[in-house]
């Protein structure tokens, strides 16, 4: 098993299967997390602050444009992935951070993730699927060159890591 840190955060591989069950309503990557694609409202867990996602998409975009709202109290927030489809979104315990995993290429296509960590100037994105492909490159041999899924599972050690699966849809 490889470990990596990066800046606040550890991705640890190899991965488990994808998808955890049929219902339309659970998340694929973290039974934690909320589905946001939905317009369901994800709230932090000191229930001071909630994250919706708001596609953005015109016809000409081949992705999932997405803008993320953090609402804390009358204070708004806000930032934009490429991945909005099937959004989920997974909050820290201690309501300092989330992530958004989420698809930018349909149902099917690549899953990324990224954190966003709430601070006193706003909301800063990390934009950890790069990072984590970055690091690591390809490391497994697949039927086409492709980075691998990754998608938030839990926030461990409190808030200061979190829990990443990485995973390819290998050709036998």
């Amino acid at each position: 098993m490889k470990l990596v840190l990066i800046s606040l955060i550890t991705a640890l591989l190899p991965t488990a299967a994808y998808g955890q069950g049929s219902k339309v309503d659970t998340p694929v990557f973290s039974n934690k997390a909320v589905y946001t694609y939905t317009g369901r409202p994800a709230l932090s867990p000191d229930r001071q602050k909630s994250v919706v996602t708001r596609s953005v998409r015109t016809d000409k975009d081949e992705d999932f444009p997405t803008e993320i709202v953090v609402r804390i109290g009358k204070e708004k927030l806000t930032s934009k992935i490429r991945f909005g489809l099937n959004a989920e979104v997974l909050w820290s315990p201690d309501s300092s951070a989330f992530a958004v995993t989420g698809s930018r290429d349909g149902a099917n296509g690549l899953y990324w993730t990224d954190v966003f960590i709430i601070n006193q100037t706003g909301l800063t994105k990390v934009p950890l699927s790069q990072a984590i492909w970055h690091a690591f490159g390809h490391p497994v041999r697949c039927g086409w060159p492709e980075d691998p899924n990754v998608g938030a599972i839990k926030w461990i050690d409190g808030s200061s890591r979190l829990l990443v699966e990485l995973f390819y849809f290998q050709s036998l």
